[in-house]
């Protein structure tokens, strides 16, 4: 059972839990990605893009490694939110 801190009171809570149980705030305000996930997204999609425009064919390893970690710097940047 992962834990988030809430957005209202910064308190840990379960990612299972429908609401707050310190302040009460729902579950969609209580979601939150960590900044330095955030971080990390960002770096991955900047390299995913420069490994993208090197590498040429779209069939190429490197290209599809620049796309795979493009997708990778997406998927850590949004989290659950997408």
């Amino acid at each position: 059972m992962p834990l988030v801190n809430c957005l209202e009171c910064n308190k840990e809570i379960s990612t299972e839990s429908n609401r707050c149980p310190h302040c009460g705030a729902p579950k969609h305000k209580a979601m939150k990605v960590p900044t330095g996930l955030k971080v990390i997204g960002v770096i991955f999609m900047i390299l995913g893009g420069i490994t993208i425009l090197v590498g040429g064919s779209l069939t190429s390893g490197i290209t599809i490694g620049g796309i795979l970690f493009f997708i990778a710097g997406w998927l850590a940047y949004y989290g659950k939110r997408v």
